[in-house]
């Protein structure tokens, strides 16, 4: 099992990245899963029934937020299959933790909801907790992950290239929001690597922003 960095995240520290957390809070809340769509009428392929069954459960571990500040000067060359191997050779800085507990619950064999608790400290060393609600769905031969978040609804299409792990993707143009995430479920662990491009960031160089958790079955 890999094993994750140790960090103490003191006041001073999070008071200079707790305007960053909640951005990237948003961006966790993305990767887990999502909520809203009714499922009726969606002619799911019978060929990715139970697709999310090994998800349910309940899941508890930690999300964490990297940067790679040179990132932006470097042409991309991120590879097409995104492993541990690459995301271990980077030089990235930790820059934010979220303790994340998740229920998973599927409804049908193509669809399941889940429940995120994402819990997190402020400058002044207060539990911070947001709860958050949402559904993995089968549309057709699509894979679907949408998010009602108070201020927006989030959209990430799936792809299955393997058993047991999915790559959820995401683009949005204005403002730029680019997100890939690989996530990878096994009988008792569930992993999440991935990045992002944000704001001003230009896609054809590195990401900036990465991110990697592991959970364990509760």
């Amino acid at each position: 099992m890999d094993q994750l960095p140790n960090i103490n995240l003191n006041p001073l520290f999070l008071y200079m990245v707790e305007s960053k957390l909640l951005f990237y809070l948003s961006i966790l809340i993305i990767s887990f899963s999502c909520q809203g769509i009714d499922a009726q009428d969606d002619h799911p392929d019978p060929n990715l029934a139970d697709v999310y069954k090994p998800l349910d459960g309940t899941w508890k571990g930690k999300f964490y937020i990297y940067e790679l500040p040179e990132a932006q000067d470097q042409k991309r060359s991120i590879p097409k299959k995104l492993t541990l191997e690459y995301f271990y050779s980077l030089p990235l800085q930790v820059v934010d933790s979220v303790t994340v507990t998740q229920k998973y619950a599927s409804s049908s064999p193509y669809y399941q909801t889940v429940v995120i608790e994402d819990s997190y400290y402020d400058e002044a060393g207060n539990e911070k907790i947001i709860q958050s609600k949402g559904v993995n769905k089968v549309k057709g031969k699509s894979l679907l992950c949408i998010v009602n978040k108070p201020d927006e609804t989030v959209i990430h299409q799936g792809t299955l290239p393997s058993p047991n792990t999915i790559i959820w993707q995401r683009k949005e143009k204005a403002p730029l929001k680019i997100e890939y995430f690989k996530e990878t479920v096994r009988s008792n662990t569930y992993d999440i690597i991935g990045y992002g491009y944000y704001g001003e960031e230009n896609p054809r160089k590195n990401p900036k922003t990465w991110f990697k958790s592991q959970y364990v079955k509760q």
